[in-house]
């Protein structure tokens, strides 16, 4: 996967799901969208909706190779 973020402070990461994955919940866009939101706070940055959701859809489509449908997770990205 290529570099999305430059991190200069180390961070560590603990994930825990109850949703398993493939079941069409949107809960990987849910998570990819809700990650890069926490990685531009932690970094005291901010992004835009439009941003957000370009950069979600890099790594769902792109670089995890997933088959997503943009219309539906849309309303994820414009969520605060």
């Amino acid at each position: 996967m290529r570099d999305i973020f430059i991190i200069k402070k180390k961070i560590k990461l603990q994930v825990a799901a109850n949703v398993a994955a493939g079941t069409g919940l949107g809960s990987s866009g849910s998570f990819t969208t809700g990650l890069i939101k926490a990685v531009y706070y932690f970094q005291n940055q901010s992004i835009g909706h439009y941003e957000l959701a370009e950069k979600a859809c890099q790594i769902e489509i792109d670089d995890l190779k997933r088959n997503v449908e943009i219309k539906i997770n849309s309303p994820l990205f414009m969520a605060e």
